[in-house]
């Protein structure tokens, strides 16, 4: 026999007007003493919506400090630190693809209408290319130059030169300093995947700009003027 809840009238709308509010379904489960799927169901049929798990983390995390934001997460940081996903785990990871950065499809696109084969995110063991032509793979790391020497990164190029791979990375500041240069860029990929495999180099390849130049006023003395911004590598 189902038992009968002492719940004063009025409670649905009343459980639907507090989670609305902001209050989580637990904690009126709790003020409440009753369950958490009680709750639930009576705000439903109230007309009102409960949040997702995601929804939920999303507006409590809101309510909280930076500093407490940032303590959680270098606790969750502390206790991931040294744990090591399987190589099984990697190679889902990496048949999956992550999302595409920005110069991917830009460097793909040009590629493709040259009569290339350019694959974006293409899996290679436990990691993902960002693009792969043939043999050479084009790596965009923008402006975390820092990166080439973080030992996960070291570990990452090792990997993929042992599996026949040269590696082309390009890294700029701006996202146009990118495009500036992008011919110059595909132009150094093709020269690349032209040459036989054994005289191939890995290769960085630094986008930059300037929007400056220097000259000398009606005084001779050095000043420094504006100028159409001009791009090189």
């Amino acid at each position: 026999m189902p038992i009968k809840l002492n719940l004063p009238d009025g409670i649905n709308s009343t459980f639907s007007q507090l989670h609305a509010a902001g209050q989580s379904v637990q904690s009126i489960a709790a003020e409440y003493n009753i369950s958490r799927d009680t709750v639930a169901r009576r705000i439903a049929l109230a007309g009102g919506i409960v949040r997702t798990r995601k929804e939920a983390n999303f507006l409590r995390m809101s309510k909280t400090t930076k500093e407490y934001r940032q303590q959680i997460t270098k606790a969750a940081h502390d206790a991931a630190r040294g744990s090591k996903y399987t190589h099984e785990r990697h190679l889902k990871m990496a048949s999956k693809g992550r999302q595409i950065g920005f110069g991917e499809m830009e460097i793909v696109d040009v590629f493709s209408k040259s009569g290339y084969l350019a694959e974006c995110q293409k899996p290679c063991g436990k990691y993902n290319i960002d693009v792969a032509i043939g043999a050479v793979a084009v790596e965009v790391i923008g402006a975390t130059v820092g990166r080439l020497k973080d030992s996960t990164f070291i570990e990452r190029a090792e990997y993929l030169r042992n599996c026949g791979y040269t590696l082309i990375l390009i890294s700029f500041k701006r996202r146009e300093q990118f495009i500036g240069n992008l011919d110059d860029i595909v132009a150094f990929i093709k020269r690349s995947c032209g040459l036989p495999s054994a005289v191939r180099k890995d290769w960085v390849i630094r986008c930059r700009s300037e929007r400056f130049s220097r000259v000398r006023n009606n005084l001779g003395q050095l000043a420094v003027v504006k100028v159409p911004e001009r791009f090189f590598n």
